[in-house]
């Protein structure tokens, strides 16, 4: 909320609108919740609240990472042939009925969203502050399940990221997708608990 020129009222229910849904809303839809008709700032305020759903998720340790990668189309050029291998790297906490997840992008695309990030800010692009994430993320070795029910589990996972992805999102660019896998997992892992006030303490802190 730092140097915003948007009330922090709005700031309050953004948060909240983000934080009670069950899976995410649309930037033209939660434009319509806030009454608020430029499209980029709603785009650009629900990135900066998606941002700090990603510190909670990165300030924890998930000691078990999965890996999934959909043999449907090896094209990675676009959105629409990265929709089936959207979900490239999953945590999953042994609790049963707690488990929790950190859906992470592959290296190789977060390689290339650096050098989409250097370009932008060669050209002074304006929204800055929603960049740089994956600088903070730490890709660990990940290895593939082989007992069925971790693999329905995870199946079940890539289907329900791919229609937030592409159904309520309408497809997202490679550069910002990260920020969409962290939203997704912090909604599943706080699914039995209260969503709102993580998000504040995180961004008073």
């Amino acid at each position: 909320m730092e140097s915003t020129k948007l009330k922090y009222s709005i700031w309050f229910k953004a948060i909240f609108f983000m934080t009670h849904v069950k899976k995410s809303y649309s930037t033209l839809e939660l434009s319509r919740l806030l009454g608020i008709k430029r499209y980029r700032t709603v785009w650009y305020l629900s990135m900066k609240i998606r941002r700090a759903m990603a510190q909670d998720l990165l300030a924890r340790e998930y000691f078990q990472f999965l890996y999934i990668l959909s043999k449907e189309n090896q094209s990675d050029y676009n959105m629409n042939s990265l929709r089936h291998k959207s979900i490239n790297a999953i945590a999953k906490k042994q609790k049963i009925g707690r488990d929790e997840i950190n859906l992470i992008a592959p290296a190789h695309i977060h390689q290339k969203v650096n050098a989409q990030e250097v370009q932008l800010i060669r050209k002074n692009y304006r929204c800055k502050k929603v960049l740089g994430l994956h600088n903070q993320i730490e890709i660990k070795p990940a290895y593939t399940a082989t007992k069925p029910s971790v693999q329905i589990w995870m199946k079940k996972l890539l289907r329900n990221s791919n229609k937030l992805l592409n159904g309520i999102h309408h497809g997202v660019s490679l550069l910002h997708i990260q920020k969409y896998m962290f939203e997704f997992s912090f909604n599943y892992n706080y699914r039995y608990q209260d969503k709102f006030h993580p998000i504040i303490e995180q961004i008073l802190t």
